[in-house]
């Protein structure tokens, strides 16, 4: 299985749902995360996409996002998702986001944060295309939404 990709060492880590390759897995996902010492998991699958695996994660935490699947976030969702990420990294904690396979939504989240914290937009898509494959995020309009966001905000 392929392992997720630290986005920045040590601290925000991306990939696929625990879930994604069955149930039965996410133990053993969930495990090696825990084992990367994760202490937030931001969850941006919708409730009843893939089986939950909230209960595994103790001592670390679980915060669902949501983002329909090949869609955007609104601006204010974006928003609260990043100030999530920024306020578990603040605190000194490491944090693993994910959608269903690791590229859309998680590519949108991800870029979004990287432009917040100063990197030039079309770096970011270059960072998380390389990181996660080309087809990340998925689609134009999530591409667009990374291209148009802003530094700080």
């Amino acid at each position: 299985m392929r392992r997720p990709t630290v986005i920045v060492q040590d601290r925000l880590i991306a990939g696929r749902h625990p879930c994604a390759w069955g149930p039965e897995n996410a133990p053993e996902e969930v495990s090696r995360l825990l084992d990367d010492r994760v202490t937030l998991f931001v969850d941006l699958t919708q409730e009843g996409e893939l089986e939950p695996y909230a209960h595994l994660v103790s001592p670390a935490r679980h915060v669902r996002m949501p983002i329909r699947d090949f869609s955007v976030p609104t601006p204010d969702d974006l928003v609260a998702t990043l100030d999530a990420i920024d306020a578990e990294l603040d605190a000194g904690g490491i944090v693993y986001v994910h959608c269903w396979a690791g590229c859309g939504r998680t590519g949108v989240v991800v870029g979004c944060w990287l432009v917040r914290r100063g990197l030039d937009p079309r770096a970011a898509l270059a960072k998380i295309a390389e990181a996660r494959g080309l087809g990340c995020p998925q689609t134009l309009e999530q591409r667009l939404l990374v291209l148009g966001w802003e530094a700080g905000r």
